[in-house]
């Protein structure tokens, strides 16, 4: 704050005779800008920057004067209010420059003369934070004094028209609006209508990523990155996860301001449908970096894959067989054929197809949608098909094979009771005839 005082003090001292003399002699400021222009300025109204990085202001000034068409006017869209501090060249009164020293180039009426390139053309920055009228207390920057308020560099040819500033990023921008000023001997004029607004943020701005080209599969696209670069003399670093270090380039926008991009071409297939492309963008600023990021998933068209052909059996000999395929966007028509001696007969349309099969037949389906087609594998019935008989039938069949399996398990064993009877009756006969002998053995002495 100390120093800032000691700059406007400076600044007021050099100028103290001007602010009395305009306080005393201009006309009020009126609102609305005059038709008799006499300095209008083409540049962005209104830029953001990033606090802790440059800001670049591309700018050019077109001096007006009475004879110049409206349309030129509009073109330029110049037209300034009537005070003649701010560019009117007509008023009969006296004139007092920011700069004392060269009042003795005004003429004695007061008229403003042309502009002339072959003079010394000084440029100057004023702000709104007091009024623009408060000129020139709210000068920031003069191009032809060694101090200034802000750090601002005129890096355009101003003798060439061109007012381009970069405002450096040592010192933050707290004004919103500001107003150039040029001052070319006596033709002095100050771009009323013509306000720049600027605002700062403290997070960077996402980068962009566009895709150019028909995504689909064998189809090569351009992946782009792009981020706005407010400060060309430190563009921010840009990354993208297809490639480890793709080139950097810089590019000018229509209103001056410049874009960094880099870019990738890849082939697509398959794989890549939902596959997540990320794009970093990392800004230089003052005590480090401010990146940002984007990811944008990637959306693939592609033709059928994994065609197959599955065969369901119901009752009797009825076939049913269902095409299945893979694709995006899916399968809009499936189509049925039957491999015969002369060729493929197309035999119908649809994901399902049934037949009654009673011979050796070949079938195959073709798969297509908007990006191509895909043919199955041929699927061969065999006659005679064996019938896949329904649960429900077999559900009725149940009682009876429970009393069949029943008889049979009954005559096993009557059976088996049967021969061991016999077995019996033939040890009882063996062992009555063995008796009577044992009676009629003779007895010793």
């Amino acid at each position: 704050m100390e120093g800032y005082n000691r700059v406007m003090a400076a600044l007021t001292e050099n100028v103290l005779t001007v602010s009395v003399l305009l306080s005393v002699f201009f006309l009020p400021v009126q609102t609305g800008c005059s038709k008799n222009s006499s300095l209008g300025i083409t540049a962005p109204k209104t830029l953001e920057g990033l606090s802790g990085s440059c800001l670049l202001i591309p700018c050019s000034f077109l001096v007006m004067s009475r004879e110049t068409s409206d349309e030129e006017r509009q073109k330029f869209d110049v037209s300034l209010q009537s005070h003649p501090d701010f560019g009117q060249d007509s008023q009969n009164v006296t004139y007092n420059s920011s700069h004392p020293e060269d009042d003795h180039e005004m003429n004695t009426t007061g008229n403003l003369e042309r502009f002339d390139d072959r003079r010394e053309t000084i440029g100057v920055w004023i702000t709104d934070e007091h009024g623009v009228e408060s000129f020139p207390q709210n000068v920031i920057y003069n191009s032809s004094r060694s101090q200034n308020r802000y750090t601002v560099n005129i890096i355009g040819n101003l003798t060439e028209k061109n007012c381009t500033t970069l405002f450096s990023s040592i010192q933050p921008i707290q004004a919103t609006k500001f107003y150039f000023r040029m001052e070319n001997g006596p033709f002095r004029a100050t771009a009323v209508c013509d306000p720049v607004q600027i605002t700062m943020r403290d997070s960077a701005w996402s980068p962009r990523i566009e895709i150019s080209g028909d995504v689909k599969e064998k189809n090569s696209v351009t992946v782009t990155c792009s981020a706005l670069t407010p400060c060309p003399q430190s563009p921010p670093g840009l990354t993208l996860n297809l490639q480890p270090n793709p080139h950097r380039q810089m590019e000018r926008n229509k209103d001056g301001t410049f874009t960094t991009i880099i870019q990738q071409n890849i082939t697509l297939s398959e794989i890549h449908d939902g596959y997540n492309i990320t794009c970093s963008a990392r800004y230089p600023v003052k005590g480090g970096k401010n990146t940002r990021r984007t990811k944008v998933a990637l959306s693939v068209s592609y033709s059928p894959k994994n065609t197959s052909v599955s065969i369901t059996l119901t009752k009797g000999r009825w076939v049913e067989l269902r095409c299945s395929s893979r694709a995006k966007p899916p399968v809009s028509v499936f189509t049925w054929f039957e491999k015969t001696s002369n060729g493929a007969l197309k035999v119908g349309e649809g994901e399902n197809y049934g037949l009654n099969a009673t011979e050796e037949e070949a079938y195959y389906c073709v798969a297509m949608n908007d990006v191509g087609s895909q043919t199955s594998p041929e699927i061969r019935l065999i006659a005679p098909v064996k019938a896949y008989e329904p649960a429900d039938e077999i559900a009725e069949r149940k009682g009876t094979d429970f009393y069949q399996i029943q008889t049979t398990l009954f005559s096993g064993a009557g059976l088996v009771v049967l021969v061991c009877l016999l077995k019996i009756v033939m040890w009882y006969h063996k062992i009555k005839r063995k008796t009577p002998q044992q009676g009629h053995t003779p007895l010793g002495d």
